[in-house]
Parts: structure tokens; C-alpha cells; sequence
């Protein structure tokens, strides 16, 4: 890993890993503003790695065009752990690359609108969640879905900041 962050000239850097893609058949999982948030996080002095495995391959090649460096398919799991290692925070949809970096012992900002983070959020991180609802349901029968796009970039950038993550 540190061979990668050599080569990209991340040595030192402050890393944010964003995983913006979601399997096919679940693309309304997908938050549509991650471009905005990856020139944001840019301008604030973080380096953007986009991850992701063949699935998100286009959608990340199209989102590195604006920021960050497209890493997608570049890690086994157990590499994709350390590279959180080495990353300042995440922010993902609720997808596969937001449980495995948990394993990294980072905040990760996970969005969630049309699953239940009650139940899928990443473990011990159920204090970054963020809801595109008005709370999270304290049960699954008060759970309804809301559409991921009601999240806004001000509303991430708050909470990422809230958490002094940001200079």
C-alpha cells in the first residue's frame, strides 16, 4: 500500500476515500451529488481516492474527470482495509466498500434514503449515518424510503466538518 500512495503522490496527503457506486440492480441507492462533494473536498485540501470495484468502473472514471484519482478494481478487500488505514474518513453510499472499511476503524459517512440504516448501516458508525429522511425510525414497520438525492452536499459537508474533519 504504501508503494500505491507513493506512486500517486499521496505520501503525507490527507485521504478521503468516496465510493459513490452501488451494484446494478440497486442504483436508486445512488447519492447523485458526489461530484459537487469530491471538487469540495478537493478545494479544502483533501485528496479524493474514488473506490470501487467493475461495476462502478464507468461511473468512476466519469466522477475522477472532476477530482480525485479513479482507484477503481485496484484492491483485494483486505487491501481496500489498509488503504482506510491511511484515508482521514470515507463517505459512501450503502454499499459493500462502506462495511469492508469499517474494518479500517475510520469515520464513514454512509447515505441512506431507500434502505433502513437502522439495519445496514456500518458497524459503530451509526452516528454518521445520513438519512435523506427527517430521523432514522426506531423500528422497521415506521421505516419508509426517501429518495438518497434529498441529501444535500451542505448537509455532508456539515457533518464531515462537524466532526473537525475538514480545514
Amino acid at each position: 500500500m504504501r508503494q500505491w500512495l507513493q506512486d500517486n503522490r499521496l505520501d503525507g496527503a490527507s485521504i478521503v476515500l468516496l465510493h459513490a457506486g452501488s451494484s446494478p440492480q440497486h442504483r436508486h441507492k445512488r447519492w447523485p451529488y458526489f461530484a459537487e462533494l469530491a471538487r469540495h473536498l478537493e478545494q479544502a485540501g483533501c485528496r479524493v481516492i474514488w473506490i470501487g470495484a467493475a461495476d462502478d468502473a464507468s461511473l468512476n472514471k466519469e466522477l475522477s474527470k472532476g477530482a480525485g484519482i479513479d482507484a477503481t478494481g485496484q484492491f483485494s478487500i483486505p487491501e481496500l482495509v489498509e488503504l482506510g488505514k491511511h484515508a482521514s474518513f470515507a463517505v459512501t453510499n450503502d454499499s459493500a466498500p462502506m462495511h469492508i472499511l469499517s474494518c479500517a476503524a475510520i469515520p464513514i459517512f454512509g447515505l441512506f434514503g431507500p434502505t433502513n440504516p437502522r439495519r445496514t448501516h456500518a458497524i459503530g458508525q451509526e452516528t454518521r449515518v445520513i438519512f435523506a429522511g427527517a430521523a432514522i425510525p426506531d423500528n422497521d414497520v415506521d421505516f419508509h424510503p426517501h429518495t438518497i438525492g434529498a441529501i444535500s452536499v451542505a448537509t455532508v459537508i456539515e457533518r464531515i466538518g462537524a466532526e473537525g474533519l475538514l480545514n
